[in-house]
């Protein structure tokens, strides 16, 4: 069940003809086969919860298996539990692969949380989750809908306005606080993002 939980379907075709094989060589009736893929349904329940994946993979197997005693030879179960393996496999394939996707974005926001208020690059972070730049790029893109300096932009704004509202620290601080060395660049920045200058959003939201 490896092959199938790491979604390698070659290496499953490979495992499960071996699987079958060993009965034709040492001339094990059908029965017994049978008898062993009902055992077998086990398996593939704790590999299906172990995944977390959608169930009418696993069920298309285990339906086979409750009724592996209309099947009377060796191609007949060798084509079905086949065809219902691949389909497990290929569901297993997909969730890791969603799962990778998912590490990959929260080590990334992780990442900005933990750093934005020092100067900050796509360059660093694609270094830190061991990506190119040019596929982080595409990929954050991808999975948040905007470009990776926005959000950073953006997410810096939203840690400017809490501390604006909910403490008394300078403006030259405030920019320090969020990433911006430049206090001057910071008021710009603020600005053009909310259309008032950091002092007049204070004024403003603690009247």
């Amino acid at each position: 069940m490896n092959a199938v939980k790491t979604g390698n379907a070659e290496r499953m075709e490979e495992a499960l003809e071996e699987f079958l094989e060993s009965y034709r060589v040492h001339r094990c009736g059908i029965l017994r086969l049978k008898r062993h893929l009902l055992l077998f349904q086990k398996n593939i329940e704790t590999v299906a919860e172990e995944l977390g994946m959608d169930l009418h993979c696993s069920d298309a197997i285990l339906g086979f298996v409750r009724n592996v005693e209309e099947i009377r030879d060796f191609r007949e179960i060798s084509e079905s539990l086949l065809k219902s393996l691949t389909e497990m496999t290929q569901e297993a394939d997909a969730v890791a692969r969603n799962r990778m996707s998912s590490f990959y974005i929260n080590q990334i926001l992780e990442y900005v949380q933990l750093n934005y208020a020092k100067e900050l690059s796509l360059e660093q972070v694609a270094e830190h989750v061991h990506l190119s730049v040019c596929y982080l790029s595409n990929y954050f893109k991808n999975k948040m809908g905007m470009n990776f300096t926005d959000y950073l932009t953006n997410f810096r704004m939203e840690k400017a306005k809490e501390l604006l509202i909910h403490t008394n620290e300078k403006i030259y601080r405030v920019a320090e606080l969020t990433g911006y060395q430049n206090s001057q660049y910071f008021v710009t920045a603020f600005k053009k993002k909310m259309g008032i200058t950091p002092a007049e959003y204070r004024k403003c939201l603690t009247k």
